[in-house]
């Protein structure tokens, strides 16, 4: 039976805050990660067939009664339509959350749109007549925005507290440490009380990438590597993919860790030179201890049919660093254009038709194979600006799918 999580928010998709993309985007990976969702908002619909939607209007804070309640607290009232509404929200919860092991609640306990909704949370949390586990996830406090806190000012000094001091849930998370350290001035506690959790990006989604080509490349952790060079060709004497072994090799010595991915597949109009070539390259990669770092993706699951998903190379040069082309002999070389497409720096044999192509904008390998790189100048152009670099730290530790699964996760599981 799988886990089943609860996560409950004002709104959801197809509303869209900030607040709502994460929450959407985390609910995308829990699910791809084994577990049952059970969504509890007021607002939203049933935009997902494969999680369970349990709409509750009363949490809505557009909700005719919330709103009645919002105005009589802002005026230093709590009157009886408000604990009315907050022992409804305490039995619908339990009701709701009977079959759940967490319950992972959005910025409800800090901010002051649905009171009620506030203090029947903390009510269960105190109690404890319940076996789930709440993660109170802080994304905004109400006095930390200098507008709403002008709104505020004449809350009943219980309703200050409920705001100003953490609540007795089993996890609070925090989404950044400068976060953190301005909650911690409001609750009066150690930042330390707040797990971090950065939000991340859906890298699928904003980067418009195949969900199969970029869990091969995590699955094959190519994502972790120093470096990423693309190889778009097929198997072909000329193309000279033994040179690019012989990069990656120099490289693995240098205590780079590397990948090359080639493409494939064999050249059909030279099949018979071409399986040898292949022969080749699969023996110098088995002498060499290369089989960590060069993927013939040709040869996948994924890649098998000769790459006739041409919207896979496309994806394979949004997640690479590089261009590597060290082809002996082309007519003309439509890879440079692409990674030039792509923004991505170019690594190449300097023959005339590419150094024509490329002009300035290369790294250029001397056309005689035999003489080695300067690794040191070769390195320092793929990752000459900051901005690559820092790409690849938002690729391997800033993606909603990384930062759900490393951190998020192990809360569900270990706790």
């Amino acid at each position: 039976m799988k886990q089943k999580i609860a996560i409950i928010h004002y709104a959801s998709p197809p509303i869209f805050g900030g607040v709502e993309r994460v929450l959407a985007d985390h609910i995308e990976t829990l699910v791809s990660c084994g577990f049952d969702i059970k969504l509890i908002t007021g607002a939203g619909s049933q935009y997902r067939t494969d999680i369970e939607y349990c709409s509750v209007p009363e949490i809505n804070t557009q909700d005719a009664t919330n709103l009645q309640i919002l105005q009589e607290v802002l005026q230093g009232q709590l009157t009886e339509t408000f604990n009315r509404r907050k022992d409804f929200f305490k039995v619908r919860l339990q009701e709701l959350l009977a079959d759940c092991s967490h319950a992972i609640i959005h910025n409800i306990m800090s901010m002051h749109m649905c009171l009620p909704l506030t203090l029947a949370l903390r009510e269960l949390m105190a109690e404890r007549q319940t076996n789930v586990k709440f993660i109170n996830y802080i994304h905004d406090n109400v006095y930390l925005d200098d507008e709403i806190k002008e709104q505020v000012c004449n809350l009943p000094p219980v309703v200050k507290t409920w705001l100003t001091t953490l609540p007795e849930a089993h996890t609070t998370v925090a989404i950044s440490h400068a976060r953190a350290t301005e909650l911690a001035g409001i609750y009066q506690v150690d930042p330390s009380r707040f797990q971090v959790i950065h939000n991340g990006v859906n890298v699928l989604k904003f980067l418009n990438i195949h969900a199969e080509v970029y869990q091969y490349l995590r699955q094959s952790h190519i994502l972790e590597r120093d470096v990423i060079f693309l190889y778009p060709t097929r198997i072909a004497i000329r193309k000279n993919i033994l040179r690019a072994l012989q990069i990656v090799k120099d490289l693995v010595e240098l205590k780079y860790k590397p990948a090359l991915l080639i493409t494939g597949p064999i050249d059909p109009h030279l099949k018979q030179d071409a399986t040898g070539y292949a022969h080749t390259i699969d023996q110098f990669i088995q002498d060499n201890h290369l089989e960590p770092y060069v993927f013939q993706l040709y040869r996948s699951a994924l890649f098998g049919d000769g790459l006739s998903h041409y919207d896979y190379v496309r994806d394979l040069y949004i997640m690479s660093d590089a261009l590597l082309f060290t082809t002996k002999a082309e007519g003309f070389g439509i890879p440079i254009y692409e990674a030039a497409l792509m923004s991505k720096p170019i690594v190449c044999t300097g023959i005339p038709v590419l150094r024509e192509l490329a002009g300035e904008n290369a790294f250029y390998l001397d056309e005689d194979a035999a003489v080695r790189p300067d690794y040191d100048q070769l390195m320092n152009f793929v990752f000459k600006h900051t901005v690559p670099s820092f790409r690849k730290i938002v690729m391997q530790k800033g993606t909603t799918q990384a930062i759900v699964e490393n951190e998020i996760v192990p809360l569900l599981t270990n706790s």
